[in-house]
């Protein structure tokens, strides 16, 4: 039997163990620590996620007018990689991906400021994944 001194105990519950499962914890609790674990992990994707699609929406309000500020929209869209389509007819106007480089300004720009050449709308964009 072991001594007192060099008995293990899970550092959740105190139980005593042969070895522990997972760092210092019993199997049962380690089971529990790492659900808690995956649940927060889980919790962190979907808040990422709802940021994306919250920026993604702020996009297309920009997006969804006549005139559109170039500036504004490449300030926004930083380093995503999406594509621009006409709103009104889903026609894709540009592929915007920004690695390995991003393309070119005057693209945005043509893309942004022209009118559509399938339906002639101008402006009234989205900007989504590809």
């Amino acid at each position: 039997m072991m001594a007192k001194s060099e008995e293990k105990r899970c550092a959740k519950c105190g139980k005593i163990v042969q070895s522990y499962s997972y760092v210092q914890y019993c199997e049962s609790c380690a089971e529990e620590v790492w659900d808690a674990g995956f649940e927060s992990t889980t919790q962190h994707a979907e808040e990422i996620y709802e940021a994306q699609m919250r920026q993604r929406e702020k996009i297309n309000e920009i997006l969804n007018k006549s005139n559109i500020n170039v500036r504004n929209i490449k300030n926004l869209i930083e380093f995503r990689s999406g594509t621009f389509r006409c709103s009104k007819c889903g026609t894709v106007r540009l592929k915007w991906v920004h690695f390995p480089k991003p393309e070119s300004d005057s693209e945005l720009r043509y893309a942004l400021k022209t009118p559509c050449p399938k339906c002639q709308t101008k402006g009234y964009l989205t900007f989504g994944p590809k």
